[in-house]
Formats: C-alpha cells, sequence, structure tokens
C-alpha cells in the first residue's frame, strides 16, 4: 500500500467519524432527554468546568508572573545592598583617616560602625538628598 492510499483511506475515516459524529451528537442528546437528563444543563456545567480549569491556568500564570518579578526584586536589592556596603565601607574608610588624630570624634566613629546597613543606606540617602538640595539651592 503506497503513502497516498493510505493518506487517503484516513482522510476517508476523518470524514466519516465527522459525519457520524453530528449525527451521534442529535442521538446523544435524544438519549439523554429520554434518560431524564437535560443536554443543555450537561453543556452549562462542561462551560463551567472549562471557564473554572482557564481561571487556574491565568491564575497560574500570574503567579509564575509574580514569582518573576520577586526573583528581579530580590537581585536588584542584592545588588543595591552591595552597592551601599561597598559605599558605606569606603565612607568608613575615609571618615577613619579623618578622625584619626580626634580621639574624641573616634567614639563617635566607633557608633557609626556598628550601624546596621539598613541605617548606613539610610545615611547615604539621607546623604544625597542634602548634596540635591544644595545643587538646587546653588542653581
Amino acid at each position: 500500500m503506497t503513502i497516498n492510499t493510505r493518506k487517503q483511506r484516513l482522510l476517508n475515516l476523518f470524514d466519516a467519524l465527522a459525519h457520524d459524529a453530528c449525527i451521534d451528537a442529535e442521538s446523544a442528546e435524544n438519549d439523554l432527554r429520554e434518560s431524564g437528563l437535560d443536554p443543555d444543563e450537561i453543556k452549562k456545567e462542561g462551560i463551567h468546568f472549562v471557564q473554572g480549569l482557564q481561571q487556574r491556568v491565568r491564575l497560574n500564570s500570574a503567579k509564575f508572573k509574580r514569582r518573576q518579578q520577586e526573583s528581579k526584586l530580590d537581585k536588584l536589592r542584592e545588588r543595591f545592598a552591595e552597592r551601599f556596603r561597598a559605599q558605606g565601607e569606603q565612607a568608613e574608610d575615609i571618615l577613619g583617616r579623618l578622625l584619626s588624630d580626634q580621639p574624641e570624634l573616634k567614639l563617635s566613629f566607633r557608633k557609626i560602625k556598628s550601624l546596621d546597613p539598613e541605617d548606613v543606606a539610610e545615611i547615604l540617602d539621607e546623604i544625597q538628598l542634602l548634596k540635591f538640595l544644595s545643587e538646587m539651592e546653588e542653581e
């Protein structure tokens, strides 16, 4: 049997099944009604079921996108934390050199060294804000 003959037989089979499906749909509705079932109600339940599945797919898709965005945010937080940590270390080094001759300021410097990263980040933010405000005043 050649490939074309096989293809033609499959096409004929699909056509016959499609025709039978149309006839069978009508007879299935009649059989359901005879059994005391409502085909329209069954269709509604099927549509409701499919809509529920679609809703779950949308929900899972939204959750996936949210996890991706959270991952990006976590990476950005890490980058900024590292940047602030580096700026804090640089500021600490500069202050250490500036205050090395002044013992009364060394005590204050020790307090600065004991700040947690959030406080250091807040101080750096305030410094940036003060720089911005002073630039605005100069203009």
